[in-house]
């Protein structure tokens, strides 16, 4: 077995291990830092042997993760991963981490069954490498909002209830999460932009009518979404709750867009 493999196989096993642990916690409504102590080192480990993986592939094959679709779609979880470790603690999402850490490990997997093959697109370095990382970082953003979405709708439903058990209490209140949704919303909102703009430059180049075109027109459709939750949203009085549901719509439609690259991927150089 190589060390790629070896990396590959401990990380799959470290995300395996914080899944069933934040699922654990989550049944059980134990999640106090105690109960925690495994799902955030596993999830800890998972992610730092995720990254080795990357780095450890992208020096093998020569090639920059950024400059990759392969390495893309496996960097949208480890951002994901990412961005729930450095929120989780502080504004009590922990329970998230029973979506987060599968997540992490099929865009781990997925990825690892893109092959390579002789590019289809030869596009400027720079240009390409600031597309790909704006799209991961937008994705990322958007699908842990969707996450925090589901949150509110499952603390609404609860509250509609009264049900005011030990799971509720282990996240924070209606505001609070309708807030960190805006908030990440709005700050994915920039490199979605960003990466909407960029691909806008070589979308010439593909073969509309094929999936490529399917590709294009899902992640502008989410992008209007995202945009329409912001600008207009306040304007329309959207709340919590449709909020709620059009981060969730935007996510499944992004994490889509990185199933067809699986699926069917469009190989990229540069130059």
């Amino acid at each position: 077995m190589s060390v790629l493999d070896s990396i590959l196989l401990l990380a799959v096993i470290a995300y395996a291990i914080a899944a069933t642990a934040y699922y654990l916690a989550v049944a059980r409504r134990s999640m106090t830092p105690e109960s925690l102590r495994v799902a955030r080192l596993a999830m800890r480990a998972g992610a730092l042997l995720h990254l080795l993986s990357i780095i450890n592939g992208s020096v093998k094959t020569h090639t920059c993760p950024v400059t990759s679709v392969q390495f893309a779609v496996s960097l949208t979880g480890l951002v994901t991963v990412g961005i729930f470790l450095t929120l989780a603690s502080k504004v009590r999402i922990e329970p998230l981490g029973a979506l987060v850490a599968p997540l992490g490990l099929v865009a781990l997997i997925s990825a690892q069954f893109m092959h390579r093959e002789k590019a289809t697109l030869q596009l400027p370095k720079l240009w390409l490498a600031i597309h790909i990382t704006s799209n991961v970082v937008g994705v990322g953003l958007f699908v842990l909002s969707a996450g925090v979405g589901a949150a509110y709708l499952i603390q609404a439903s609860r509250l509609k209830r009264k049900r005011a058990d030990t799971m509720e209490r282990n996240l924070p209140g209606l505001l609070p999460l309708e807030t960190l949704m805006r908030r990440l919303l709005l700050i994915g909102f920039v490199p979605l932009s960003l990466g909407v703009t960029t691909g806008a430059a070589f979308a010439n180049r593909l073969q509309f009518g094929s999936v490529d075109a399917l590709r294009i027109g899902l992640s502008y459709g989410v992008w209007l979404l995202a945009g329409s939750m912001i600008v207009v949203g306040p304007l329309a009085g959207w709340r919590g709750r449709k909020i709620a549901w059009g981060n969730i719509t935007g996510a499944l439609v992004s994490l889509l867009v990185v199933v067809l690259y699986v699926i069917t991927p469009t190989f990229v150089g540069v130059r």
